[in-house]
C-alpha cells in the first residue's frame, strides 16, 4: 500500500516535463517512502481494530492524510534542477485536506466492507478505486499541472465513486455528503463532471421530487468544494473562472481541426490581440463556437477520428 502510494507521486512527477534536467536526492526519496508506509500502517492499524468509532477514524485520517501529504512535499523537495520550486499556500492547504478527506472515506469504506461473508467484491472494488482516485486527486501536480497529464479517467473513477456512494447511502444523508464530496474532486480534475450531479437523482429512492432535492443537494456539496478554487481564480486572474481557463482553448482545437488531430492555435486562427488568461479562453470559445455552427455536420463527422 505504501509503495502504490509513494509510486503513484514519482511516476505523476515523471509525467511533469520540464524544458531543463531534473534529478532527485535518492536518500531523500527513500524518507519519502518511509513517510507512505507509516501512513499505511496508521491506516491497516485503524482498520483492523474490532470496532472504529468517529473519534479513531478521524484521528486516523488525519494522521493518515497528513502521511500522505508529507510524502509527495519531502518527494518535491528531493528534486535537484537549476530552478526555485515556488507553492502557492492555498494549493499546499488544498492539498492536505484532500488527502485528509478522502483518507477518511477510505477508512470507513474499509472498514465496513472488511468481511468477506458480507460484502460483494464489487463494493471492495469501488472501495479501493475511491481510495485510490482519492490520493491521486490530492496531487497538487494533477490540480496545478491538468494539462500535463490525462485527467479523464482519474475524473471518470471520481465520478464512478460518487455513484457508488450515493447508491450504497441511497435515501440517507451521507449519499449527498460523501457522494458531492467526491463529485467536486471530479470537478477539480475536469470540470464538465459536474453535469453528472443531476444524473445522481437516478441513485435514490423514490419519491422523485425527493431523488431530485438529494441530487441537487450533492451538487451543492460539490460547488462548496470547488469554491475555495474559483475564489482563488476570481482573485489572481483576469476574471472569474470556475475552475480552469481550458475549455474556450479545448472547443477551438476541436473546431478548427479539419483532420480530426490535434492543431496548435495560432493568433491568425481567431484571437491575434487578446490578452489575458480568461479573456483569451473567452474569445477561443467564441471563436470555437462560430466554427462549429458553420458546418456542424463536418464537425461531428469528426468524432469517430478524435476518438481513435
Amino acid at each position: 500500500m505504501g509503495l502504490g502510494i509513494w509510486s503513484m507521486h514519482y511516476i505523476g512527477m515523471l509525467a511533469f516535463l520540464l524544458p531543463i534536467p531534473v534529478f532527485y536526492d535518492w536518500p531523500t526519496v527513500l524518507v519519502s517512502l518511509f513517510a507512505a508506509n507509516f501512513a499505511s500502517g496508521v491506516a491497516l492499524f485503524v482498520v483492523s481494530r474490532s470496532t472504529m468509532d468517529w473519534g479513531h477514524a478521524l484521528a486516523g485520517s488525519a494522521i493518515m492524510g497528513s502521511g500522505i501529504a508529507t510524502m509527495h512535499y519531502i518527494g518535491m523537495a528531493a528534486m535537484r534542477l537549476p530552478a526555485m520550486c515556488r507553492y502557492d499556500s492555498l494549493l499546499v492547504v488544498l492539498s492536505v485536506v484532500l488527502a485528509i478527506v478522502m483518507s477518511l472515506v477510505a477508512l470507513w469504506l474499509s472498514f465496513h466492507l472488511r468481511e468477506h461473508a458480507k460484502t460483494t467484491w464489487p463494493k471492495k472494488c469501488a472501495s479501493a478505486v475511491v481510495m485510490g482516485a482519492g490520493i491521486a486527486a490530492m496531487h497538487p501536480g494533477l490540480i496545478a499541472y491538468a494539462a500535463v497529464v490525462m485527467t479523464e479517467p482519474l475524473a471518470a473513477l471520481l465520478i464512478l465513486g460518487s455513484a457508488l456512494l450515493a447508491l450504497h447511502f441511497r435515501g440517507r444523508w451521507q449519499a449527498v455528503v460523501y457522494a458531492g464530496a467526491l463529485l467536486g474532486l471530479a470537478c477539480l480534475v475536469r470540470p464538465a463532471s459536474l453535469l453528472a450531479g443531476p444524473l445522481l437523482l437516478l441513485t435514490q429512492p423514490r419519491p422523485l421530487w425527493q431523488a431530485a432535492a438529494r441530487a441537487a443537494a450533492a451538487t451543492a456539496v460539490a460547488l462548496l468544494v470547488i469554491l475555495p478554487w474559483t475564489i482563488r481564480n476570481c482573485e489572481r486572474l483576469d476574471g472569474c473562472a470556475f475552475v480552469s481557463t481550458n475549455g474556450g482553448w479545448n472547443l477551438a482545437i476541436g473546431a478548427i481541426t479539419d483532420s480530426g488531430r490535434f492543431q496548435t492555435l495560432r493568433a491568425t486562427d481567431g484571437c491575434p490581440v487578446v490578452t489575458g488568461q480568461v479573456q483569451q479562453d473567452r474569445c477561443w470559445a467564441e471563436v470555437g463556437r462560430t466554427k462549429i455552427a458553420a458546418n456542424f455536420g463536418h464537425w461531428l463527422s469528426l468524432a469517430p477520428l478524435k476518438l481513435s
